[in-house]
């Protein structure tokens, strides 16, 4: 966005910012008053107005960002925490945490196995038994082109 020029804040505009600067990026406030995202991070600045994406994090923070960084997209941590995604990505790799590792491949002794429980047991039970989740083993079973037989009457 061009700059046109040194302009006075009125005090709406100064009450906008307030509002907004905590939990909103410089630069959609600035798209929106007319102003460059330096004009409102410097203003921001004068007020002594805090960025949530320039604060500290808290203990809490951290704990929401261990607990679900493993399963939650960078996109939807950084919405729930009021943070960018670039934050997000940056303290993920500070604190060392990995996505989830990709799943283990398969042994032939747990395919044969499912192939012997598929006929009389359940998904569920299959699953318990062999030890991977429900989803994996209907996967398996689907990718494996198994079907159960069905029964006349």
């Amino acid at each position: 966005m061009k700059n046109p020029g040194w302009v006075l804040w009125s005090k709406d505009e100064i009450r906008l910012l307030k509002k907004l600067y905590k939990n909103t990026e410089a630069k959609i406030i600035a798209e929106q008053m007319g102003r460059t995202a330096g004009a409102v991070r410097r203003r921001a600045g004068k007020l002594g107005i805090q960025n949530k994406q320039h604060c500290p994090w808290s203990k809490k923070d951290l704990e929401i960002l261990k607990k679900v960084h493993p399963t939650e997209k960078f996109r939807v941590i950084a919405e729930t925490l009021g943070r960018s995604v670039k934050a997000v990505g940056a303290m993920a790799i500070r604190l060392g945490l990995r996505k989830q590792k990709a799943a283990v491949p398969w042994s032939k002794q747990e395919e044969a196995l499912l192939r012997k429980l598929y006929l009389h047991k359940s998904c569920e039970e299959i699953a318990e038994q062999i030890g991977r989740p429900v989803r994996a083993t209907r996967m398996k079973i689907f990718h494996l082109g198994l079907r159960k037989k069905k029964r006349k009457t």
